[in-house]
């Protein structure tokens, strides 16, 4: 079945190799690169959320974009630099996706900016919380509670997401 087109597979056809769950916003992010793939190279590999298909293959495309591997736009040229490898699959997935829904180019800055946003306060959330369980349990060096001061003042400051 899976020799049939991207578009045409079933879905019992695609990303048999996913590490766990979908994560929805590392596949909101991927859909947002696939789309613009430059956006690649704004993304920190560190945000993005680890144990998913989406996650490996959001790390291929800022890899492949940061090594010069993606240098123009459009999702012909994605599925071609990611054909026979891993994250096909998953790739020709998420096209399939794209092209059965409209999209709003000029939204996918402000998307993709928000998406990050949201990334970046969920890293800041999962640091305070793993910060203060350890304080609970053992107490905390002079230098973690500087750093949990730190992620405390940068929560207050940062930006208010806009609902998923």
């Amino acid at each position: 079945c899976c020799s049939v087109r991207w578009w045409a597979r079933p879905s019992s056809c695609r990303s048999r190799r996913s590490r766990g769950a979908p994560s929805p916003i590392a596949r909101k992010l991927l859909r947002l690169i696939v789309q613009q793939p430059g956006l690649a190279a704004r993304l920190s590999a560190d945000l993005i959320p680890d144990g998913h298909a989406e996650t490996e293959a959001l790390e291929a495309l800022i890899t492949a974009v940061a090594e010069g591997g993606l240098a123009g736009e459009g999702f012909g040229m994605v599925l071609e630099h990611f054909r026979g490898t891993p994250h096909e699959g998953l790739i020709s997935e998420i096209l399939g996706e794209l092209v059965e829904q409209e999209f709003d180019e000029e939204s996918v800055e402000a998307v993709f900016a928000d998406t990050v946003e949201r990334l970046r306060q969920a890293g800041i959330r999962g640091e305070i919380d793993a910060l203060n369980a350890k304080n609970k349990s053992i107490g905390l060096a002079p230098d973690e509670v500087r750093r949990l001061q730190q992620l405390l003042a940068q929560k207050q400051t940062v930006k208010p997401a806009t609902p998923a």
